[in-house]
């Protein structure tokens, strides 16, 4: 067997690159970001992390549009371009519009799935032809495989040959590189090689044998799993039937892993369905739908007792959302006798779209139902915002409990501006100088100053936030750098790199004494006295504290219990080093 050369290796590159050029890009701008990201250990929703969201979210989107303009327009026609630019612009106004908060994860991961969806459905499902349908996303299923296959052998073979090198000649590899490799075949070398195995509209209409690999897999293995899994969800369906129990609500995941097992078997096997050769997997395949109609109502009643109790969130929305579609597919295909196939891909594509928007998306239903929840606790307890220090600290351990959780949620996954109203100006500063990736700073700040934090925990009774971004931003003329850091009685100090002035800057939590260290540099700084004037009145310029070489502002500080206290909690800093100017600075 003869290995490609290195030109038939470059003209199938260049093959791909003209007839995908919008997928090809994506895929490479997703394998450069990945490599800087890691590189720089770059933050969420920087131009590394928007860039790779963009290429991540292109790769199946492009590539759909594209085949859908081979397939529509011919491979020779201009006009087949079209689609993939259109495509490529949403893309990137989609990522890069994004709000840094987690659920748009979910709202992007909802995009990503449906653009999957459409890469299986959109190019083909014009023809309106169930065995071209089926014999375009075979060469696609079979092609992932392989792909899958190259690339992990390559990433295999090269960190061998990596670590070889490393080992016998003494060459240092940092441990990042094997990421950066990984990444770069996973997105780049592994989309280039998949788009290469992608049919042209004249290989749909040939004919031939069903593939013995599929048929094996889908006939041993899929199905009979398929078939125990089900006698297992019977089984538990029977058992809460005989007890009269409600089901738990972990059982919709169980049901929806049935139904992907169940309906991708029935798929990959649909050829065979009518095969009299092959009559125990037709009857298995041609019951499915009818075998998912229970299940898909004990599914219901599982996620809306959760709902009920809990509310909704982005989790018990897709379960509903998917039993929903479950049930619309079910009606569809009783309605076809299992013909139009299209019709699951598609009719998934349009869900995972309509739910990742709008006021009827779930970020929005989440958001409005987790907060109504806050509001109803508060109104049950006569409370009305701001919240004052330790108002929450007297309640009872599930109440207190059940606030904890609610504000959990708000905080970490739809971000400060939730819980606004309920903070007061200096607790809203206190939290404002943290930026979205650090959500939990936000909600451990907030739960502390409430008194939600767990028995047996130091509760602060005293946030100060001093936000030197607000409203005129952080003054830098005259410094090299500005870092912004916390520092916590975990983690009490901070680490510079080599050739700056400061080597570390540590806080003495128990004597209140800032300990800045460097080559030509030891400088303590007794906090005490500055602690008691903040918490006396807050002076307006207090904020920023004199050290040689450079300034500390203060972003917020969190004290301990006691109300007479300066034991301190935690700092939120901004760093300010390098040259300083020649003005007069405040000192403590």
């Amino acid at each position: 067997m003869r290995l490609p050369s290195l030109q038939l290796i470059l003209n199938r590159t260049g093959s791909v690159a003209r007839h995908y050029p919008f997928a090809f890009l994506a895929a490479w701008t997703a394998a450069f970001a990945a490599v800087w990201s890691i590189e720089i250990d770059a933050g969420w929703f920087g131009t590394p992390h928007r860039l790779l969201l963009s290429g991540l979210l292109g790769i199946p989107w492009t590539m759909a549009a594209e085949t859908w303009g081979r397939f529509r327009f011919g491979a020779g026609n201009p006009a087949r371009f079209y689609p993939g630019a259109v495509v490529s612009v949403l893309v990137v106004l989609a990522c890069w519009t994004m709000d840094p908060i987690q659920t748009q994860f979910h709202r992007w991961a909802l995009w990503l799935v449906a653009g999957l969806l459409a890469a299986a459905w959109l190019p083909v499902n014009f023809l309106k032809d169930d065995r071209r349908f089926w014999r375009y996303n075979e060469a696609l299923f079979t092609h992932l495989l392989l792909t899958a296959l190259y690339s992990g052998a390559l990433f295999l073979g090269l960190v061998a040959a990596l670590a070889s090198m490393s080992a016998l000649f003494d060459i240092p590899i940092k441990d990042i590189r094997y990421a950066q490799l990984w990444v770069v075949l996973a997105t780049g070398f592994a989309t280039t090689f998949f788009l290469g195995g992608v049919p042209a509209r004249d290989d749909l209409e040939k004919t031939s044998d069903y593939p013995l690999a599929i048929k094996v897999f889908a006939r041993y293995i899929l199905l009979p799993v398929v078939i125990l899994y089900s006698v297992i969800l019977y089984a538990y369906m029977g058992k809460i039937l005989l007890e009269w129990d409600l089901p738990r609500g972990w059982v919709s995941w169980l049901v929806i892993g049935y139904s992907i097992a169940g309906i991708l078997s029935f798929l990959l096997a649909h050829p065979l369905l009518d095969d009299p050769e092959e009559r125990w997997v037709g009857t298995v395949g041609k019951r499915l739908f009818q075998a998912l109609i229970p299940l898909t109502v004990l599914m219901l009643v599982a996620i809306w007792v959760r709902i009920d109790a809990y509310g909704i969130t982005e989790n018990r929305y897709l379960v509903l959302a998917t039993a929903v579609w479950l049930m619309v597919v079910i009606a569809g295909m009783i309605r076809y006798r299992n013909r139009n196939i299209r019709l699951i891909p598609g009719s998934l594509m349009v869900v995972a779209l309509a739910i990742s928007v709008g006021p009827w998306g779930l970020a929005s239903v989440s958001e409005r139902s987790q907060s109504a929840r806050w509001e109803a606790s508060m109104a049950e307890l006569g409370l009305t915002p701001p919240l004052q220090a330790g108002a929450l600290a007297d309640l009872d351990d599930p109440l207190r409990y059940h606030l904890e959780d609610v504000s959990r949620y708000l905080v970490t996954t739809h971000g400060q501006a939730t819980l606004r109203s309920w903070m007061g100006d200096s607790l809203a500063a206190a939290v404002a100088v943290h930026p979205p990736e650090r959500s939990y700073r936000v909600l451990e700040t907030l739960q502390r100053h409430w008194g939600l934090d767990r028995p047996g925990m130091n509760r602060l009774n005293h946030v100060i936030g001093l936000n030197p971004a607000a409203p005129a931003g952080i003054p830098v003329a005259g410094y090299a750098t500005l870092r912004t850091l916390s520092l916590n009685r975990t983690d009490p100090d901070h680490a510079f790199p080599e050739g700056e002035a400061w080597s570390t800057i540590r806080y003495d939590f128990e004597a209140n004494t800032f300990h800045v260290s460097g080559p030509a540099i030891e400088f303590e700084l007794d906090m005490t006295d500055w602690l008691r004037t903040i918490k006396a009145g807050e002076p307006a310029d207090a904020y920023r504290l004199a050290f040689p070489g450079g300034e500390v502002l203060v972003g917020s500080v969190l004290f301990r219990a006691g109300e007479d206290s300066t034991g301190v909690e935690s700092w939120d800093l901004h760093l300010l080093t390098g040259t300083a100017p020649a003005t007069t600075r405040a000192d403590p």
